[in-house]
């Protein structure tokens, strides 16, 4: 008779422990799948970061060129106003001149534009960089908590592990 209870206290103990590992499989897979799109979310943001930097980058050189650009115009402009007495071919060339210089300062303007452009949309990728970092940090800290009350760790088969 003694048996027998310990045969049925240690299937109700099974049972039990079936039931709980089945739970624990399902709290893992929906930590999996939320740690998936945090880091999906991670990657493209990260992928839109690098576009962005690019972009920032080629603005920049384009910022360089327009100063050089700049410089160039400024010394032709003085030098055209020094000779500007000397025959009327000079005046046909400093007019040649200002033309490049207000295609300089549009290109200057649709650069700085980009640039702001860039700007704005780095930010916003650093923000939702932040808030995917805030929900992975949550469920690191969520699975440190679980792990130091005693939780054991379930070999979770998605793409992430339990701990």
């Amino acid at each position: 008779m003694g048996r027998e209870v310990l045969k049925s206290k240690l299937q109700a103990a099974e049972e039990m422990l079936f039931k709980e590992h089945a739970e624990w499989k399902k709290v893992c897979e929906k930590d999996n799948q939320r740690m998936y799109a945090a880091r999906s979310k991670i990657t493209d943001l990260e992928a839109q970061i690098a576009t962005l930097i690019g972009k920032s980058e080629l603005n920049a050189r384009k910022d360089k060129e327009l100063a050089a650009k700049d410089v160039e115009i400024a010394e032709l402009k003085r030098r055209l106003f020094e000779s500007h007495n000397k025959n009327e071919l000079l005046e046909i060339d400093l007019e040649a001149e200002r033309v490049k210089a207000e295609t300089a300062e549009e290109a200057k303007k649709k650069a700085e534009e980009a640039r702001d452009i860039s700007t704005c949309a780095l930010n916003v990728a650093k923000n939702n960089y932040a808030e995917a970092q805030i929900i992975v940090d949550t469920l690191v800290s969520e699975s440190e908590w679980m792990r130091s009350r005693g939780v054991p760790a379930m070999n979770c088969q998605l793409h992430f592990k339990c701990y």
